[in-house]
């Protein structure tokens, strides 16, 4: 009889020459690759703005690129929300960098107001 692998799958249920039902050094069953899960990559968020700028030496993880980048827009957001009352002018940028410390991405916003 086959062990169970995941949802009533059996070891040979995966194509030949998947690591799904991975035995090296007796470590068991490879959930990671079975199931298609992504390893988490480290992204860094380097903040910037009129006055100062704050490099992240720390990072996140995330699933994937997109995801870092959509955290990249979210943190945008929350401190324009907590600098631009009372400014006329604010310009806000974050800048993304994968694990190699390189950049891979960008978002601004710009903030011009004046009464008239």
């Amino acid at each position: 009889m086959q062990a169970a692998c995941g949802k009533g799958r059996r070891a040979t249920d995966f194509p030949s020459g998947s690591t799904a039902w991975n035995h090296d050094r007796g470590h068991g069953l490879n959930l990671r690759t079975a199931w298609n899960i992504s390893p988490m990559e480290r992204y860094y968020f380097d903040l910037y703005n009129s006055e100062y700028c704050q490099v992240d030496d720390q990072g996140q993880l995330f699933a994937d690129r997109q995801r870092a980048g959509l955290e990249a827009l979210r943190i945008l957001q929350d401190i324009a929300r907590d600098e631009a009352p009372g400014a006329e002018q604010l310009k806000i940028t974050v800048k993304l960098r994968d694990a190699k410390k390189v950049q891979i991405f960008e978002a601004s916003l710009i903030l011009d107001s004046a009464w008239t």
